[in-house]
């Protein structure tokens, strides 16, 4: 009944919650939008890059990431940004997961 729909939700939003929290502790993450209804959104940072550059970089690291077929996530601007864009939907996503996809960013070369 409804309870199983309002604890799926519930989970979606503590794992936004959870992926906001590992963003915000990062060093090579910064977080571009506070976690609202699942989603949040984020981008690989690196010291010495444009914006422009950020974006290349972001753009191309979302490319591999699907390509590589660890994780699907989307994409989108804020403020002008490309942004890295988690939008938990599937109620067999576990904390887990969600950390495991942030640590592959947080991983991915940048130079490769």
């Amino acid at each position: 009944g409804a309870a199983a729909f309002r604890a799926a939700i519930d989970n979606t939003l503590d794992l936004a919650g959870a992926a906001q929290q590992h963003i915000e502790q990062s060093s090579a993450l910064e977080l571009l939008t506070r976690a609202q209804l699942g989603i949040v959104c984020f981008r690989r940072v690196a010291p010495g890059f444009s914006a422009a550059q950020l974006d290349e970089l972001n753009e191309r690291l979302l490319r591999e990431l699907i390509e590589s077929g660890f994780a699907m996530i989307s994409s989108t601007r804020v403020h002008g940004q490309f942004a890295l864009r988690f939008c938990i939907l599937n109620h067999r996503t576990t904390h887990a997961d969600v950390i495991d996809v942030l640590k592959w960013i947080e991983a991915w070369q940048i130079g490769a």
